[in-house]
């Protein structure tokens, strides 16, 4: 096999960015014209192949990263439970004919302001007793002026990725 040319090394590295093949392709200075197509054809070549499994593994080695490192993580992801971090519970209105704490009584059924649905409260878990997969899941909060955001990464795009990883689609 004849060694890479530089316009085709320098389409490898610019994959390695974002693993944007057709972005990757005008990045390199080919032109835009047809992008996604002539990358798809750069993509096929073996050099090019070679070349990018040797990036990927060079990445890996510096980053003490493993496939299956990544692949637990968007399980984690993918299939964690959002309750475990935040729950909707339905809590007695204020003219609810309650005995002892507010927090442990249903609504009353028989309450004409609320009728009997109560009102509506949400609860965020305390982060430092969250399982693997909550910790996983949970990105963040944010202090907003209507109060408090809860930032989760998004497990529909983690099971995608996992799709892809394992059914290459």
């Amino acid at each position: 096999m004849k060694p890479i040319s530089a316009k085709h090394a320098r389409f490898c590295l610019e994959y390695m960015r974002d693993g944007n093949a057709a972005a990757a392709y005008r990045r390199s200075g080919y032109a835009v014209k047809n992008a996604d197509v002539n990358a798809c054809r750069l993509m096929k070549r073996d050099d090019v192949k070679v070349l990018i499994v040797e990036l990927r593994q060079e990445v890996s080695v510096n980053l003490k990263l493993t496939a299956q490192d990544i692949i637990n993580k968007l399980t984690d992801i993918a299939f964690a439970d959002a309750a475990e971090l935040a729950q909707i519970k339905v809590l007695p209105c204020k003219f609810c004919e309650t005995d002892g704490p507010i927090r442990d009584q249903q609504p009353d059924p028989t309450c004409r302001e609320c009728d009997g649905l109560g009102r509506y409260t949400v609860y965020y878990a305390d982060t430092r007793y969250l399982s693997r997969r909550g910790k996983a899941l949970f990105a963040g909060v944010e202090q907003t002026r209507s109060g408090v955001k809860l930032r989760l990464h998004n497990s529909m795009k983690a099971l995608d990725m996992l799709v892809r990883i394992y059914f290459g689609r």
